[in-house]
């Protein structure tokens, strides 16, 4: 409808709209300050011509005849629209940053000020500057948040958020804080540590509030893992998840061509090879290179996604025998392929000229921050490097630890040689595992000849193999790692832990620990607290068989779902904590290695007397809540469903006595209750 142009028109279309007045005042002195574009020092005839170009815009679609006019925002898909967005988002982050440092929540870096990737640890006392260290990128927003205290990072992330929400709504910009969009990764440590992330994981739902600029209470998600781009950012920094998605994304690439391309005879080795090479790249090593605390398991994850497609290149009937059969080094000579870590390591020094050409210099503050740890970036590079030199053997390169300066200005001066280099290096490692594989083939020849002429006996050349240590009894077969020996047993043979019998929900009845899933729970019983199982076994009734396999069951299906979101099965997201309420009574009970009477020692123990189970909690059978002190001689009747203690006091016995671990012949010595503690449990 025609709208008259006047300071009352726009009051009423504003409080038809439900726009508080302040807003409207804001808006105004927004509105009087110069643009954007202008403050930048843009010129007259440029702002004019950048105004024209969004003027009567629009697009087509292919496929489509009707034309699509935009007519708000920066116009999208215009040609002028994205220079514009990223102008504008600069403009508004800029603010928060300024903000940010007022406040004191602006995160800097030391720096020494050398563009170099490594160092000694020593180096870093010699700080000549303070750089900001601000990982934004278009619109994606990044704060690094560090304080002394567990609950100080807490407070200053409150801060942040409010800062933040503050500026983007001044101008006009309203933040989503939906899971998946903003989110905040925590890694707690220190004094205080575990009590504060009990509060913000489990009491306040992994949420940390904060107060908006309307003066609401808005929650911003705390996350264990946040995926963007692609990519998997964890809390503490490890590439499980990142790993374990790219290995399932790989799989999932691999299925459906491993038989009808990969494992395909009428192709080519060499064609099959560079099209496992296109997948690989694209599915497993992209961007692989920039990885931080890249450990030996994470190696040792990318080399077996990498050999599963290797392997079905290899043409079985070629060798006349199962592929399963040959070792990684004799497929990849076969195929001519380098190892899966060196193909990481290229990467790395491909990389690198570009990194010092176009790095900025907080990159390289972070870098000699971490400078010395077994997993950093610059300890890669070094190993890297030293792969480099033995592969060449001469090279006229400076060196990477006597003379870093030299060797990376010689990197950024000479990109080509340098990738030149990393090639070359490439082709002589493959050319020594060529070289390998063929003097053992030969070796075995020979050994084959001399055994079928009676030369030589054939017991002679049998060598013991280091690798396979661990021995099935059952079946007498070998295997080179315990994890091996330990899946043989439990897919072939159905073994299981015995932990799993005793294993019902997500907490410990021996210590009252609650670990949010069974899958933690048996950790604890198998490897973490042995006793407490040891104490399960004597106190209560294993599981039935029924029961544990379809407890087994449910912890699959839940693997699995958690599995596609890069869960690990024994991953911590929440803390353990302790639970209220009696611990199990402590075993072996001395009546029950003496007898009633305090006689002879039996040669058999009895076997655990029936509980009566609940959360965290057991009770013994009437006739075994009496004091072993006391006059009562009964015999324990066993396989009979026990009894509700009929004593007040006896449901409570493990707070009133500690049993504690008793010799053969050493007798228990009671303990005495106060007035007062008796006079609360009486009313009981």
């Amino acid at each position: 409808m025609p709208l008259p142009c006047t300071d009352d028109s726009i009051a009423w279309l504003f409080d038809r709209l439900s726009i508080a007045p302040a807003a409207v005042h804001r808006l105004r002195a927004r509105l009087e300050q110069a643009s954007c574009l202008e403050r930048c020092g843009v010129s007259p005839h440029l702002q004019a011509m950048t105004a024209r170009c969004h003027e009567d815009t629009f697009f087509t679609t292919k496929g489509v005849k009707a034309i699509g006019a935009t007519a708000s925002g920066t116009r999208p898909g215009d040609p002028f629209g994205d220079a514009l967005f990223s102008f504008l988002m600069t403009e508004c982050l800029q603010g928060v940053r300024d903000r940010l440092k007022e406040g004191g929540l602006a995160y800097e870096a030391p720096w020494s000020g050398r563009r170099v990737v490594g160092g000694s640890r020593g180096s870093r006392g010699s700080t000549i500057c303070q750089l900001d260290a601000d990982p934004v990128y278009y619109d994606d927003f990044v704060q690094f948040v560090e304080a002394e205290t567990a609950q100080g990072a807490v407070s200053k992330v409150q801060a942040v958020m409010e800062i933040l929400d503050k500026e983007m709504q001044a101008r006009g910009l309203r933040l989503n804080y939906k899971p998946g969009k903003t989110g905040v990764l925590l890694h707690l440590v220190g004094v205080g540590a575990k009590e504060v992330r009990r509060q913000v994981f489990i009491e306040q739902s992994m949420q940390v509030p904060f107060e908006t600029i309307a003066g609401e209470t808005a929650k911003v998600h705390v996350v264990h893992a946040y995926r963007h781009v692609g990519s998997v950012a964890t809390a503490n920094a490890s590439n499980k998840s990142e790993l374990a998605c790219r290995r399932a994304c790989g799989a999932g690439a691999l299925r459906p061509l491993r038989t009808a391309v990969y494992g395909n005879s009428r192709f080519s080795v060499e064609a099959r090879k560079q099209l496992m090479e296109s997948l690989v790249h694209s599915r497993l090593l992209h961007n692989v290179h920039i990885w931080c605390n890249f450990t030996g398991t994470d190696y040792a994850g990318m080399h077996r996604a990498t050999m599963l497609g290797l392997r079905a290149i290899h043409d079985k009937y070629a060798v006349e025998q199962e592929d399963y059969r040959n070792s990684d080094a004799k497929v990849l000579a076969r195929l001519g392929h380098i190892e899966p870590r060196h193909l990481i390591s290229m990467a790395r020094l491909r990389y690198l000229p570009r990194m010092l050409k176009q790095g900025p210099d907080c990159l390289f503050a972070f870098l000699e921050h971490t400078a010395g740890e077994a997993t950093s970036w610059a300890e890669q590079l070094r190993l890297d490097t030293a792969w480099l030199r033995g592969a060449l053997c001469a090279i006229d390169v400076p060196d990477f630890e006597s003379k870093p300066e030299d060797f990376f200005g010689y990197v950024e001066e000479n990109p080509g040689r340098w990738k030149g280099l990393v090639k070359a290096a490439a082709r002589k490692h493959i050319e020594r595992n060529k070289e390998q594989e063929r003097v053992s083939r030969l070796e075995q020849e020979f050994v084959q000849f001399a055994v079928k002429h009676g030369a030589v006996q054939e017991q002679m050349f049998v060598q013991a193999s280091v690798a396979d240590q661990f021995i099935c009894y059952d079946c007498e077969q070998t295997f080179g790692a315990v994890q091996g020996l330990e899946v043989h047993m439990h897919r072939v043979h159905g073994r299981r832990q015995m932990c799993r019998w005793f294993a019902q929900q997500d907490s410990c009845g021996s210590c009252l620990k609650k670990f949010h899933s069974r899958a933690r729970l048996v950790v604890h019983l198998s490897q973490s607290s042995p006793r407490c199982l040891e104490h399960l076994m004597r106190v209560n009734q294993p599981l039935e068989d029924a029961e544990v396999a379809e407890l087994d069951h449910e912890d699959k299906l839940r693997n699995r779902e958690e599995k596609k979101k890069g869960i690990g099965p024994r991953q911590a997201l929440l803390p353990a904590f302790d639970l209220q309420g009696p611990k199990l009574p402590q075993a072996p009970w001395p009546e029950r290695l003496r007898g009633r009477h305090g006689g002879q020692q039996e040669e058999e123990v009895c076997d655990p007397a029936p509980v009566v189970r609940t959360l965290g909690t057991a009770s013994r059978p009437d006739d075994s809540l009496s004091e072993p002190w006391s006059d009562q001689s009964a015999p324990a009747q066993l396989g009979i469903p026990p009894p509700l203690p009929s004593e007040p006091w006896a449901r409570y016995r493990g707070l009133m006595m500690r049993s504690q671990s008793l010799g053969p012949t050493e007798a228990p010595r009671p303990r005495k209750l106060s007035a007062r503690s008796a006079l609360e449990f009486s009313k009981v």
